[in-house]
């Protein structure tokens, strides 16, 4: 592993983060137009991916399940833009470009 890649599996653990990957960009440039690496920033050459699992204890909350679910997920999606931020800088720190994409 190199050392960004170190770097980034740091970040993931200091921000409690289990599952993520790195890939290169030529992995996806099948994808849909408009999904494409290449197509946000030119000259891509690796894709970072990252999730949060979900307690499931939160779709077992009854009637109160959808906004127990989404008060999680407020609060998870803010852990996973930071995270990203970090990532980001530490590419660019490392002499790369990096553009943070959610959704």
């Amino acid at each position: 592993m190199n050392d960004i890649a170190q770097r980034i599996q740091g970040i993931m653990e200091e921000n409690h983060v289990p599952v993520f990957g790195m890939a290169p960009s030529h992995a996806l440039e099948d994808a849909p137009s408009g999904n494409r690496p290449t197509e946000t920033l030119t000259g891509t050459k690796s894709v970072f991916c990252m999730g949060i699992p979900m307690p499931r204890g939160l779709f077992l909350c009854g009637s109160r399940s959808l906004a127990t679910y989404w008060r999680a997920a407020a609060v998870t999606y803010r852990q996973m833009d930071w995270t990203l931020l970090q990532v980001a800088r530490a590419v660019e720190e490392d002499g790369g470009s990096a553009v943070p994409l959610y959704g």
